[in-house]
């Protein structure tokens, strides 16, 4: 499979974006695995850089 081939951002989620100023095509989710004295989960972020050392996937409609 193609890393991102499984991702789709719909066109919601695009106007939402957009809505609050960012550009989908130099945006990037970051997904963070947290780990604190509540528990685990995740961390979902928008941010304008890729992280040096995260896994880069670009989905549908440009986000990264």
């Amino acid at each position: 499979m193609i890393p991102g081939s499984g991702f789709h951002i719909t066109e919601r989620a695009l106007a939402a974006l957009r809505r609050e100023g960012l550009q989908p095509e130099s945006t990037v989710l970051v997904i963070q695995y947290a780990l604190g004295c509540g528990g685990a989960g995740y961390r979902l972020v928008f941010s304008t850089f890729l992280l040096e050392d995260g896994e880069n996937v670009v989905i549908e409609g440009g986000v990264t």
